[in-house]
């Protein structure tokens, strides 16, 4: 195009003189030039202001997200203009002003996400905010933690972006007896931010009438919030009354299994200055009266390292099954449940429907002491409390495996330990973990097998230089050549691998997060999510690691607790 331009003058400034010409060269380049200056103009105007990743040292914008990924809010202005949009003037002060923090504790879970973009640049921040006024904290891509100045982060609280860091900006939930939430079909909250003014909720979820929740045995409701006041009718499907009251005297009404009922509810919640929030909710709902649940248990009486089957009666939902323990003290100077206790506490059972059934197993790790475990069970209306004696754990044993210290030292170290406990925590259940173990379990005896050491077994190496405590059956053979091992029972193949404390493995669950653990083999015929039956063949057995000589080390557990093989080999499992 300059090319032309500049063969367009020369014409021009060569063509001769002509009294015929009615425009001079001076007037056609003035013509040009208005048309050109302009056009120019406009494309770098376009260009270079318009397109912010050009000017954007003139630039500042702010991405806001949720913890779910969410976009919150985003905004852009000139850094001149920073106090005409609030979310900016915010994280670009927050940004400026932090300082960075040598000793942070570990944080959990940023509960929002900030991208800054300025001069070229973007940063990304995770958000540790909260509305207790405690410290509150930026982190950075590098894991780099920064703590946010205080007046800072109030601004952020009062601002209209921070309502899901208020507890009180979500409604009460209406909990039914079998653990759902029950959601309204209209009304208004409020919650106040930290400044004092209260602000409408936009959390509020709410659903059409009529619809339908199933309730174990009675009308069981309650609020986590108390209501100052809660006005509850109740009718059958002909539209007769049969409740007209509160909220206190409902657990009162007993009604036959198979009714439907029509629930209509106003909850009130009364605005003070001492309050965090206010408002009127209001509930429009049918409920269907099922059966009342029944618990039941495989034993009472158990060894550390061995389980129990929990079976429950008309459940629907099995997540809705609810579960406590704790320990008791038989005297004041004895802790009946310890060491181990705290693995336990942080067990939950697992239940599946088994026909009309639904199961679970609670395993009791090894190392329990003698005395009463206690434990409760609810769905719906119905409650029960169970006591489970723990009996003396019986003495341990010595053994020796035919391998120096050096040999296995390194087997048992605490990394080694860690890195399986750490396996046994992560390995998924198979999509359907319902009972699958129907019939006694295989013992390795009928594979021509004899037993080594067993599971609580002292196992020493044979210069006494090294020893560990067994969590696994030994298993030995003179088959030459690496004999065949066999799936104890039904299940599904859940993992296979390698590592120091067990070197090739493979994990098969038979159900109710039962399984059994196939170790040291030298060789593996089954791949992860194969179904196997009992007795097929999963691989073959090896001669290393912490075998005496050629076999296999049997281990077994309820999801990541070890159980005693012992407790079930060669047995069917009593529900």
């Amino acid at each position: 195009m300059l090319d032309k331009i500049n063969e367009f003058f020369n014409r021009l400034k060569n063509k001769p003189d002509s009294k015929r010409s009615k425009h001079s060269p001076f007037v056609i380049i003035l013509c040009v030039l208005i048309i050109i200056i302009p056009t120019v103009l406009a494309f770098f105007y376009a260009y270079f202001y318009e397109d912010s990743s050009v000017l954007s040292s003139d630039k500042v914008e702010v991405e806001l997200y949720g913890a779910d990924g969410g976009l919150i809010a985003s905004d852009k202005v000139t850094e001149a203009n920073i106090s005409d949009s609030p979310l900016v003037e915010i994280f670009y002060n927050m940004n400026i002003t932090k300082t960075p923090v040598k000793e942070a504790s570990l944080l959990p879970a940023p509960n929002f996400n900030v991208t800054i973009k300025q001069n070229d640049t973007a940063i990304k921040y995770g958000c540790h905010f909260n509305e207790s006024g405690t410290p509150s904290y930026l982190e950075n891509e590098n894991g780099d933690i920064f703590a946010i100045p205080e007046a800072q982060y109030n601004a952020f609280l009062n601002s209209d972006f921070s309502e899901s860091v208020y507890q009180s900006s979500l409604p009460p939930a209406l909990i039914s007896g079998n653990g759902e939430s029950v959601l309204p079909i209209s009304g208004e909250w409020h919650y106040r931010r930290q400044d004092g003014t209260a602000r409408p909720s936009t959390e509020l979820q709410t659903v059409f009438a009529g619809e339908t929740y199933k309730m174990g045995g009675a009308i069981n409701l309650s609020f986590d919030r108390h209501p100052e006041e809660c006005d509850i009718k109740i009718q059958d499907v002909s539209g007769t009354s049969i409740y007209d009251g509160t909220l206190d005297k409902l657990s009162f009404l007993t009604v036959e299994a198979g009714t439907v009922l029509n629930v209509k509810i106003t909850a009130k919640w009364e605005e003070s200055p001492e309050s965090d929030f206010y408002g009127t909710l209001s509930y429009d709902f049918l409920t269907e009266i099922t059966q009342r649940s029944e618990f039941s248990l495989s034993t009472t009486e158990i060894y550390p390292g061995q389980f129990i089957i929990i079976s429950v009666t008309n459940v629907e939902d099995t997540s809705n099954i609810l579960f406590s323990a704790k320990a008791r003290r038989t005297s004041e100077a004895d802790s009946v449940l310890d060491n181990a206790i705290n693995e336990l506490y942080q067990f939950t059972p697992v239940f599946s429907k088994d026909g009309t059934l639904a199961r679970a197993i609670l395993p009791f790790p090894y190392g329990l002491n003698e005395g009463v475990f206690t434990f409760s069970l609810s769905y719906g209306a119905a409650e029960h409390t169970f006591s489970v004696n723990i009996l003396p754990s019986p003495e341990q044993k010595n053994s020796v495996i035919q391998k120096s210290a050096t040999d296995i030292e390194n087997i048992i170290s605490d990394s080694s330990t860690a890195a399986l406990a750490s396996i046994m925590q992560e390995i998924s259940p198979p999509a359907n973990h319902s009972v699958l173990f129907r019939n006694e379990f295989i013992h390795p005896s009928s594979w021509d097998f004899t037993n080594g050491y067993s599971f609580s077994d002292n196992v020493a190496s044979n210069d006494q230089g090294a020893s560990f405590v067994a969590r696994g059956n030994e298993y030995i053979t003179d088959t030459p050549g690496g004999a065949a091992v066999y799936a104890l029972n039904v299940g599904t193949v859940v993992e296979r691998g390698i590592c120091d404390h067990l070197g090739n493995y493979v994990v098969v669950d038979h159900g109710l997060g039962l399984r059994t653990w196939y170790c040291w083999l030298s060789s593996v015929d089954v791949d992860e999510g194969d179904i196997l039956a009992k007795g097929e063949q999963l691989g073959k057995c090896g001669a290393e690691g912490l075998l005496s000589s050629r076999g296999v080390l049997i281990l077994c557990s309820v999801y990541h607790i070890p159980i005693d093989p012992d407790f079930i080999l060669g047995k069917e499992i009593k529900y």
